[in-house]
């Protein structure tokens, strides 16, 4: 059984997150995690963990995927906007998402800004002959993780779309609420800096009175 399945699955966050741009209306998400997830197995009928490798992500030739609402292909106004700029950091697919314009573009983009909307899932195809089943009763280790069976490791899958959803099904997807690397390093910065010239200041001022 070689046709396209396709599956769905989600990652959240209680506060507004760090990465949120106002400018371009654009927030950093961790679109997908190497979290296991319960699905229904379409080869033995049953349902299974399910583990979906990120390292073999597919991307469509633009690198682009439509950001929609809840899983909604019916209709183009289901579109708020589009995700891009795709990494792989640490088992997590890192992405920036970008909302629309459009009045229901602004919406979403409010709700995530002001952390009402925190659910991302994403929506893939992938095939069975690019995956795997670990049985039951045996255990792998899965990029440093230990996974029991019966686990199904998906190595190979095409991403669809990002959806922004009120509930999802992974917990780990979600907005970046930690500063960016460069910001870190930017704020330790700052810090070395003030710190440093505290000290300088009380030197002197520590010669002056004695």
């Amino acid at each position: 059984m070689n046709e396209p399945l396709l599956t769905t699955r989600r990652l959240d966050t209680p506060v507004t997150p760090a990465s949120f741009d106002d400018k371009t209306r654009s927030v950093k998400v961790i679109a997908a995690t190497e979290r296991p997830i319960l699905r229904h197995d379409p080869e033995y009928d049953i349902f299974i963990n399910m583990i979906s490798l990120v390292s073999g992500v597919r991307l469509p030739p633009s690198g682009q995927v439509p950001l929609l609402d809840s899983h909604n292909w019916t209709s183009v106004s289901s579109v708020l906007g589009s995700v891009r700029n795709f990494e792989v950091r640490d088992q997590m697919l890192v992405c920036d998402v970008f909302f629309s314009g459009t009045a229901d573009g602004r919406e979403a983009a409010q709700k995530v800004r002001e952390g009402h909307l925190t659910d991302f899932s994403v929506s893939f195809e992938w095939v069975l002959k690019d995956s795997y089943v670990i049985p039951e009763g045996k255990t792998e280790n899965v990029n440093g993780q230990t996974v029991p069976g019966p686990t199904r490791i998906i190595k190979v899958w095409y991403l669809l779309e990002l959806s922004i959803t009120p509930i999802g099904a992974n917990e780990d997807a979600k907005p970046v609420f930690s500063p960016e690397p460069q910001q870190e390093r930017r704020q330790i910065a700052d810090i070395l800096f003030f710190t440093f010239t505290a000290y300088i200041l009380i030197f002197f001022l520590l010669k002056a009175i004695f």
